[in-house]
C-alpha cells in the first residue's frame, strides 16, 4: 500500500496534476474531505492527523476561505486520500 501511494505521489509531482486540478477543479478536497466525513465518518482532525497538514488548513479548504491549497498540502492530502481509498474501497 505505501509503495502505491509513493508511485501516486510520483505521478502527481511529474505530471503536473497540482496545476492541473487547480485551475480545472479547485473543489476537489472540498468535495473529497466531505464525502470522508459524511460517508466514511472521519472528523476533521482525522483528515489533518492522516495527511500530516495542519487543522486550519483543512478547515480553510472545507469552509471555502482557502478554496486553492498549497502544493506541499495538496501532494499530502493525495497521499492520504489514496492511501485510504486503496485500502478501503
Amino acid at each position: 500500500m505505501k509503495q502505491q501511494s509513493q508511485r501516486t505521489l510520483a505521478r502527481a509531482r511529474n505530471s503536473k496534476t497540482y496545476y492541473v486540478a487547480r485551475h480545472e477543479c479547485p473543489g476537489l478536497f472540498k468535495a473529497m474531505m466531505q464525502d470522508l466525513m459524511r460517508i466514511d465518518g472521519f472528523s476533521e482532525v482525522d483528515i489533518a492527523f492522516g495527511s500530516g497538514v495542519s487543522i486550519e488548513t483543512v478547515r480553510e479548504c472545507l469552509f471555502g476561505r482557502q478554496p486553492m491549497l498549497d502544493q506541499r498540502s495538496f501532494l499530502a492530502l493525495l497521499a492520504f486520500f489514496s492511501r485510504f481509498f486503496c485500502r478501503n474501497h
